[in-house]
């Protein structure tokens, strides 16, 4: 006869909650990356053509937080 025991931590299974943990992890992984590769681009272009598009150097890490968390 087989004995199973459904460990409970404020009505969350242990299971449910390290899947929430790697959504989570999965969901901030990928935010990290969006930020580092619009931080990369923007970065490579010059002075004139960030005028261009109407932003500053000053303005790159903004953009690419507001980039990564949409």
């Amino acid at each position: 006869m087989a004995f199973v025991t459904d460990i409970r931590t404020g009505g969350f299974s242990i299971t449910a909650l390290i899947a929430n943990w790697r959504e989570t992890a999965a969901v901030r992984r990928a935010q990290k990356e969006k930020y580092a590769q619009t931080k990369k681009e923007l970065n490579r272009l010059s002075r004139r053509e960030l005028a261009d598009i109407g932003i500053t150097a000053g303005d790159i890490d903004r953009i690419a937080l507001e980039a990564s968390i949409r």
